[in-house]
């Protein structure tokens, strides 16, 4: 019963973003959604017709206010890392934005160093 409460919240338009992201990583955790469905679902919140806003609610939904978990998951690593969602953004004004050299962090983080 409340899983289907929750895939409707993941789907619902007049959901705010922030409850779609975190119903999306329950139903990821859960293994209820496969991660393609994940993936485009990630892939519609970063589109570039939806308000930044939603994008940054939705993602702190899903990843519940701690990113290091895509430290330890690497699953949950490869879906956000396929979407290449700050590979080569900048703001208005030409800097890497906070969120994209804290990926950058994580990333140097995950990636042994060779030689």
């Amino acid at each position: 019963m409340w899983l289907e409460f929750i895939r409707q919240v993941r789907t619902s338009v007049n959901v705010h973003p922030l409850l779609s992201g975190y119903a999306t990583r329950l139903l990821n955790d859960k293994g209820d959604i496969s991660a393609e469905e994940a993936q485009n679902t990630l892939s519609y919140y970063s589109s570039i017709g939806n308000a930044p806003a939603d994008m940054a609610y939705w993602f702190e939904g899903f990843l519940r206010s701690s990113g290091s978990i895509l430290l330890l998951d690497d699953n949950l690593w490869n879906l956000v890392n396929k979407l290449g969602m700050f590979a080569g953004k900048r703001n208005l004004h030409g800097t890497a934005s906070h969120t994209e050299t804290h990926v950058q962090r994580v990333q140097s983080r995950r990636t042994p160093e060779v030689g």
